[in-house]
């Protein structure tokens, strides 16, 4: 959190700042560089000088930065839209419509297509989007609108918001088991969405902070898009950990930072119950054997050796090595917490529940959140991918790659 909001004036001198100082104004949009880039931090002189300005600067690297810069530049859309149907508003009410609409759009993104895309069976994928959409479907609610407020049939948003036990938070079980740093792979190549030439090669090193400046400012963002749509994540087992993030440097003395040792002494100092303890919690069946934990025999014998005995294994270290059901990104275990949590931070929001309303909305808003997904912000603001993204089902499904 900011002490003080940053001292930076526009050229016309027109500016505001949002209530955390990390963002610029003007106008209800959000301040974008005339490369249509985010501004760079004036704070960040004594860590990176050419680190970008955002709320998250300590684990700034390009995956950030583009969702970040994708979704600064689809505000401003939503401004631009906002404007002509309500053109008597000032800036501050643009600006808050436009943050709330943002923020709906990027939940349903979430839930409908970035949930799915981890789960390939057809109950779950059914499941996820109708947490949305309701058993009555997507098909049914843009041929005849929602039908009411039946949570079963017409989806969790506009239901009556609930609480349950206690308001809404990040439970210590959810932060332990949502630790996907596997996904990240260790080396990058940045390619021309044309002809899938290579414009730059390199390391997970190379994108921290202002290393990522650097790579938006050179390669298009078209292109940054596209070498990323077009990477296959890592898959979240053991032994796939990225080096990059076993090696962080540290300010004092130059000490390395092992995160993957990180988390899980984080797990054992705040007392997350083990493997086995935390299956019993959830009433799941236990391995009682390491073979009854994953089917990998080299897995099998490293683990014996390391922990013993079963009932000793780490919560992360287990997740990622128990046997996945079929088509599932994401071990069982973990599933079972994200699956409440996915409707749960839906269900507690009183702007995806009670509020959400054409009154609170507008019109135009409640309409932009449900016909807009992240094929349409993708194409929004790099239309030049339209041909590459035609035949993908899913845009979080790797794309396919130019030919050359």
């Amino acid at each position: 959190m900011r002490s003080t909001p940053p001292k930076i004036l526009l050229p016309d001198g027109k500016i505001q700042l949002t209530d955390d100082g990390s963002r610029l104004l003007r106008d209800g949009k959000l301040y974008l560089d005339a490369s249509g880039h985010l501004p760079i931090d004036p704070d960040a002189s004594d860590r990176d000088p050419a680190q970008e300005l955002a709320a998250v600067n300590g684990n700034w690297w390009i995956g950030l930065s583009t969702l970040h810069t994708l979704f600064t530049r689809e505000h401003n859309s939503i401004v631009d839209r906002l404007h002509i149907e309500y053109p008597d508003k000032d800036g501050e009410w643009l600006f808050q419509k436009a943050r709330l609409i943002n923020a709906a759009m990027i939940a349903r993104i979430h839930a409908t297509e970035w949930t799915p895309a981890l789960l390939q069976t057809p109950t779950l994928q059914y499941a996820m989007r109708g947490s949305w959409w309701g058993a009555l479907g997507e098909a049914y609610f843009k041929a005849f609108g929602r039908p009411g407020h039946n949570e079963l049939l017409s989806g969790i948003p506009s239901s009556a918001a609930e609480q349950y036990a206690a308001p809404y938070a990040i439970t210590e079980e959810f932060t332990a088991v949502y630790r996907l740093h596997s996904l990240i792979p260790d080396d990058f190549s940045f390619r021309q969405h044309r002809d899938d030439k290579e414009l730059l090669a390199c390391t997970f090193q190379d994108l921290f902070a202002g290393g990522t400046t650097k790579v938006q400012h050179e390669i298009p963002f078209e292109d940054v898009l596209y070498s990323l749509g077009t990477s296959y994540p890592g898959a979240p087992v053991l032994h796939n950990y990225p080096n990059h993030l076993r090696r962080l440097p540290e300010n004092i003395d130059q000490i390395k930072t092992d995160l993957a040792a990180t988390d899980i002494v984080r797990d054992r100092e705040r007392g997350v119950p083990r493997y086995c303890a935390f299956r019993r919690i959830l009433r799941m069946t236990v391995p009682k054997t390491f073979p009854e934990l994953t089917d990998n025999k080299q897995w099998q014998t490293e683990l014996e050796e390391i922990y013993g005995d079963v009932e000793s294994v780490d919560l992360l270290t287990g997740t990622l090595a128990e046997t996945k059901p079929p088509g599932f990104a994401i071990s069982d275990t973990a599933f079972r917490i994200f699956i409440v949590m996915a409707g749960r931070r839906i269900k507690s929001d009183r702007f995806l529940t009670d509020d959400y309303t054409p009154e609170v909305y507008t019109p135009v808003g409640i309409d932009w959140v449900e016909q807009n997904g992240f094929r349409e912000v993708l194409l929004r603001h790099a239309p030049v991918l339209g041909p590459i993204l035609a035949d993908v089902r899913n845009t979080f499904f790797p794309w396919p790659r130019s030919v050359h």
